[in-house]
């Protein structure tokens, strides 16, 4: 052959060797479907067999369309996905920065994009800005998502497909500090919504990462993404103006090989091997090859070498093997062997990829349930059940039998020698918890790894299964909720695995218990510290209660004098769940009248006025009573040993506090807040006049006075007294829109009239019930409550808004 013959084939073997590299190597551009690090998206396309296109256009109706939105989607590109949902399919956007407005405007669909991010430190996985919530499909097949930096989006118009939503305790971050500020909004965000639309639907996830290999690969996701695309094609929309240089040259080579990159390397060594024998059979040379020979014989080595490093397929490292042979043979003999050899390869190699790609499909599921059984790792599974898999292709190629048979001995040596080697010795010893912690709080739970080599510790909960390298002796701990007050109890099973993961050591099960106490306890803590050295009788003088009863034939609210107290106080208090509360807090006050101190009264005398119903039986004048045959009572000028906070009295954000509540863990946070609102006010200003509005049962209870007083009262019926509640069940109530409200009020469907009906006579009557207590209109007012009281919520802060109030902090009713 001549020279430039010669330079011709090195050309061609260098260049098939740099594409197929190309292929293999990985991009490092965030959000790229060739990025194989956490940052990237190649699993979702493994993981949902999904193609990968840089247009919308030539999309079928039915597929299933994945879109990390980067920038504003363009209104043409809008409606080409409305036309894609109204005829079937299904389009799922993750866009946490509002690129997704226009889409969703031609839809139809309002959506507000606050711009904040979304923590829940309660329903989070593992972390509190990756939230853990549960979404149900359409078919009724729930899945536990994970969804990563949500940001805070409005829903306004409801969801009709899926919605996954925080937990009652999350919050908008509005500073970005990560944590939680008593400024920044609390309460039950949407981090998934779907709606349907036609025969299709929308999905958009507030989360730019949501996609992202990290997250995929949670099971939760991994499960959530298989379903949608159960009987659907799946298409990846890439932006080509997001993406680098390389990038776009893996999308121009992934176009060629059609995603099928194993078997495109693999043919473009057999082309230039048949290329090579083209040229031996045209030379017609005879005896062995000179240095042009050899020189092409070098290079058409790297071809295979580097086919099987970027793959990791050992086709070619087969095929590297008959090379020095081929170099000591005549070129005829070459040329026939090359030809017999290409021929088998296009027969033998579609075989063998499809038995190396099933059989690693059926080894990975089992790898993520158990990473190892017995003395095996999970590449000594992987490599056993390739072997098992490979015995089909001994029909086609007996000779093959000798090679599967040495690589399972040979597995399972290496797992026993590692073993004994890295595995036996290795001692677990669990580390003591806390005894006791918050509920609703997380706890570590540790144990200390010896080893005197690296080894991977593996630890399987509730939550799922973490794995870390441990460098010799090292300290390896877990995050868990508590999520119920009283006895906790978490067990871990910990399982040992050398690097390679060859082999595998299962250490059993650990155990750990610690006991949960009430939100509430922490905050009474901090009330004895402030309180120390106070006379809380003293204290509870200028404390001043109402109560407000409802009577069940009329449906109505009427206040309560001393006496009908005296008697509820009296009979004691059973187990009435949230309403004991309030029992409680009335049987201590009128306690404490009983011990002589001045109830209501507070400031100095300053004339008579005529009774009216709920005055204390102490305030009447009796002399004047009797001297006219009717009641008259005495009233009193503000103290100036106890002046208004700034502002007089209501100068401060009214509390109305709903305490019916779905388990004991939300009663108690519900009385934690409130003791938090109590709390901040009375270490500011002790004397700080609080007004707060308790609701439970058939009660509303209104307290009035000075912070610390309050705060006494409070401290009294709490430090000792367990908090109950009758019921225990999860709800997921949300609240419902402002324009959600104004349609079933007014005109309102027929459906509705009933739950208008019973919410406006609540309303009103709560407005009146302040009028009365002479806290007028004009107030800022916070709403506390729980989560089966959403919609409650949602309708008192209508109708206290239509009546003059301002919510505090303007949260629109209806934010979910």
């Amino acid at each position: 052959m001549s020279r430039p013959t010669y330079m011709l084939i090195m050309l061609l073997v260098l260049a098939s060797t740099i594409l197929s590299g190309t292929i293999y190597i990985p991009s490092q551009t965030p959000g790229s479907p060739w990025n194989t690090s956490e940052n990237g998206m190649n699993r979702v396309t493994e993981v949902v067999n999904a193609s990968i296109r840089d247009g919308l256009s030539g999309l079928r109706c039915g597929d299933l369309i994945l879109i990390s939105a980067s920038r504003n989607i363009t209104s043409e590109e809008a409606e080409l996905l409305k036309s894609l949902i109204e005829c079937g399919s299904i389009v799922l956007v993750a866009d946490g920065e509002g690129y997704s407005r226009e889409l969703l405007g031609i839809l139809g669909i309002d959506v507000k994009f606050k711009g904040f991010q979304v923590l829940d430190e309660v329903s989070s996985a593992g972390y509190r800005w990756i939230i853990k919530s549960r979404v149900t499909l359409p078919d009724g097949s729930s899945f536990e998502v994970a969804i990563p930096n949500a940001t805070y989006i409005l829903v306004l118009t409801p969801p009709n497909y899926l919605v996954a939503h925080t937990s009652n305790y999350a919050y908008a971050d509005t500073d970005g500090n990560g944590f939680y500020d008593t400024y920044d909004q609390m309460g039950v965000f949407t981090v998934m919504a779907g709606w349907r639309m036609g025969d299709g639907a929308l999905i958009l996830v507030p989360s730019s990462l949501f996609l992202f290999n990290a997250y995929v690969s949670i099971p939760g996701n991994t499960r959530f993404l298989m379903e949608l695309s159960r009987g659907r094609e799946t298409v990846l929309y890439v932006d080509p103006y997001s993406l680098t240089w390389f990038d776009r040259l893996k999308y121009s080579f992934y176009l060629l090989y059609a995603g099928r990159s194993m078997v495109f390397t693999y043919y473009l060594t057999l082309i230039t091997a048949s290329i090579t024998v083209a040229l031996w059979l045209y030379n017609k040379g005879g005896g062995r090859p000179g240095k042009w020979e050899a020189l092409l014989l070098s290079v058409s080595i790297t071809s295979p070498v580097y086919g099987f490093y970027t793959s990791g397929e050992p086709i070619y490292l087969a095929a590297l093997l008959l090379y020095p042979v081929l170099y000591l043979l005549t070129p005829a003999v070459y040329s026939a062997l090359s030809i017999s050899l290409s021929l088998a390869g296009v027969v033998l190699n579609p075989v063998f990829t499809l038995l190396y790609i099933f059989s690693s499909l059926i080894v990975a599921r089992s790898t993520r349930r158990e990473p190892g059984y017995w003395i095996l790792g999970y590449a000594s599974i992987f490599m056993l059940g390739v072997n098992s898999f490979n015995t089909l292709a001994v029909l086609l190629n007996p000779p093959i039998s000798l090679c599967i048979t040495t690589s399972t001995v040979f597995t399972l040596l290496l797992s026993v020698l590692i073993y004994i080697m890295k595995l036996r010795g290795i001692i677990v010893t669990p580390l003591s918890t806390r005894m006791e912690v918050y509920a609703g709080s997380n706890i570590e739970l540790g144990f200390n790894v010896s080893a005197s080599s690296p080894v991977v510790c593996v630890v399987e909960s509730d939550s799922g299964i973490r794995y870390k390298l441990v460098e010799n002796e090292e300290t390896v701990s877990v995050s868990r909720p508590v999520e119920h007050i009283g006895l906790n109890k978490f067990t871990l099973r910990i399982g040992l695995m050398d690097p390679s993961g060859y082999s595998w050591k299962d250490m059993g099960l650990l155990s750990y218990e610690v006991n949960a106490l009430p939100l509430t306890s922490k905050m009474l803590e901090k009330a004895g510290l402030l309180l120390k050295g106070s006379d809380i009788g003293r204290l509870l003088q200028y404390v001043s209660i109402t109560v407000l009863m409802r009577i069940e034939e009329t449906g109505r609210l009427i206040r309560l004098g001393e006496e009908r107290l005296t008697e509820i106080a009296r009979r004691g208090v059973g187990k009435e769940g949230a309403s004991s509360i309030i029992m409680e807090v009335v049987r201590e006050y009128m306690s404490s009248l009983g011990k002589g101190v001045a109830g209501m009264r507070i400031g100095d005398y300053r004339g008579v006025r005529l009774y009216e119903p709920g005055d204390s039986l102490r305030d009447i004048h009796w002399k004047k009573t009797l001297g006219i045959l009717e009641l008259i009572a005495k009233t009193y000028e503000a103290s100036e040993e106890h002046p208004a906070s700034e502002g007089g009295v209501g100068g401060g954000v009214l509390v109305i506090a709903n305490l019916n509540s779905t388990s004991p863990l939300e009663l108690d946070a519900l009385l934690a807040a409130v003791l938090h609102h109590i709390l901040d006010n009375a270490s500011v200003n002790p004397e700080f006049q609080l007004e707060i509005v308790l609701i439970a049962g058939r009660y509303i209870l209104v307290l009035k006075g000075p912070a610390m007083g309050v705060l006494g009262l409070f401290y009294n019926v709490l430090r000792e007294k367990p908090i109950e509640s009758t019921y225990n069940y999860n709800s997921y109530n949300r609240y419902p829109e402002p324009v959600e409200v104004e349609y079933m009020i007014s005109p309102g469907p027929e459906v509705f009239k009933v739950l208008t009906t019973v919410f406006e006579i609540d309303g009103r009557e709560l407005v009146a019930s302040l009028l009365r207590e002479d806290i007028k209109p004009g107030r800022q007012f916070t709403l506390i409550h729980g989560r089966a009281t959403s919609t409650w919520a949602s309708f008192m802060a209508y109708y206290l808004t239509l009546a003059g109030y301002i919510y505090a902090g303007q949260r629109e009713a209806g934010s979910i």
